[in-house]
């Protein structure tokens, strides 16, 4: 994408008519998602996919089945 195709797409998304919201969640209650993150945050900028959950959020994970918490 050019510079003026990349303008011009900009400029078409800011007429549409957008309905925002903003939502937040505590990084306790998103703990897998933090936990993604932060490994993301370490590991470059290569796309990971995972046939299995990764040991440092397994426990994470499977607490959030059994509906226990977990602290970090």
């Amino acid at each position: 994408m050019n510079g003026m195709s990349f303008i011009w797409k900009t400029r078409k998304m800011l007429e549409l008519d957008w309905k925002e919201s903003i939502y937040h969640s505590y990084r306790e209650t998103n703990a897998c998602a933090n936990n993604f993150a932060n490994m993301r945050a370490n590991g470059g900028l290569n796309m990971i996919y995972y046939e299995l959950v990764p040991a440092q959020i397994s426990s994470i994970y499977f607490a959030n089945f059994s509906e226990v918490s977990v602290l970090e």
